[in-house]
């Protein structure tokens, strides 16, 4: 009769057993599958090195412990990561003497060393072989979340060094285009501003992603309600957070340049915005309507181009603009594989 819970076994490594004589074999691995607990044989000629992170726990019978497979132990002990302490069970015969055994436990340093003695205990071998294999279930545990803090940790690198680089940019280009250093700051710390929206929905919206909805509600936050209206169609698709970024940063220059000059500087006018997934990947459109008649400016300031090499990274193509006498409009198309997350 199985006296463990097999459901407590869900999600357990396998033990991995290596006995020469079949019939020792057979009862080993009936005592283990008795209990619920996943068991394969130790191929000939297995790598443990190359295997170890997929093994439970090794249950070797005494006459397997040839010279080859205490070499092949011992070296693939040896190359362990530093979560590692494979569990190893070894069934002995009782007169294997306990110096015998020491001298076992210190050449397979760092194991967990069981022994069993012949005849077996069907009861005590399987609490043990449970036990081997709850601890190496907490070891690779641990393996996991080592893992993911270092992914999370290359991204925030990855993220910060983004940032920065957007940051140097701004910078760069504010300080080029503004008339006097007064307004190169006020622009620059403006930037930053929008810059902090962007990445506080990003944080907000970390569960599920922050779609281009997310991200005009949030910048367009200063503007709603009282200089017009702003509404944002389309796709509820998660954005890259890096696309997120630079997406952001050019609704807060186009929503800037509308409130400047453009439907958000009278009181009747509003703006349309939209990103749709079309056959060419996605297209995003900003109109805006019912404000002044708009002329080309003179010359192509910080806004203007940030926005065009912006977007032409983004779809693969640099958008088209109008200025005419119902307004500001602007829509880019192409490849969305820039754009959005893995769904």
């Amino acid at each position: 009769m199985n006296p463990f819970d097999a459901s407590a076994a869900e999600g357990f490594p396998p033990a991995v057993i290596g006995s020469p004589r079949r019939s020792d074999f057979a009862v080993l691995r009936s005592a283990v599958a008795e209990a619920g607990l996943p068991v394969k044989a130790l191929a000939p000629g297995v790598d443990l090195a190359a295997d170890l992170q997929s093994i439970g726990c090794l249950i070797l019978a005494q006459e397997a412990l040839t010279a080859d497979l205490l070499r092949q132990i011992e070296e693939a002990l040896g190359r362990q990561p530093v979560w590692s302490e494979l569990p190893i069970v070894v069934v002995a015969e009782a007169s294997m003497k306990p110096a015998g055994r020491e001298i076992v436990k210190r050449q397979w340093q760092p194991a967990q060393t069981i022994f069993q003695d012949r005849p077996l205990r069907v009861n005590e071998f399987q609490g043990a072989v449970q036990f081997a294999l709850a601890a190496r279930l907490r070891q690779f545990q641990i393996r996991d979340r080592i893992a993911q803090e270092e992914e999370l940790r290359r991204e925030l690198n990855h993220r910060v060094k983004n940032i920065l680089a957007t940051v140097q940019s701004i910078a760069s280009m504010t300080r080029r285009m503004s008339p006097s250093p007064d307004e190169a700051f006020d622009q620059f710390t403006a930037r930053l501003e929008a810059l902090g929206s962007v990445h506080a929905t990003l944080h907000e919206t970390a569960d599920h992603g922050a779609s281009f909805e997310d991200l005009v509600f949030e910048i367009s936050r200063p503007y709603r309600g009282s200089s017009g209206l702003i509404s944002t169609t389309g796709t509820a698709r998660a954005l890259k957070p890096q696309s997120a970024t630079l997406l952001g940063l050019c609704i807060y220059e186009l929503l800037t340049n509308a409130v400047k000059y453009g439907a958000l500087s009278v009181p009747s006018g509003r703006v349309e915005t939209a990103l749709r997934e079309t056959e060419a990947g996605a297209e995003l459109t900003w109109k805006e309507r019912d404000g002044p008649p708009v002329t080309p400016p003179g010359r192509s300031g910080y806004g203007s181009r940030f926005i065009s090499v912006t977007l032409g990274s983004l779809f693969g193509t640099p958008p088209h603009v109008t200025h005419g006498a119902t307004g500001f409009a602007l829509s880019v198309e192409g490849p969305s594989s820039e754009l959005f997350a893995a769904s």
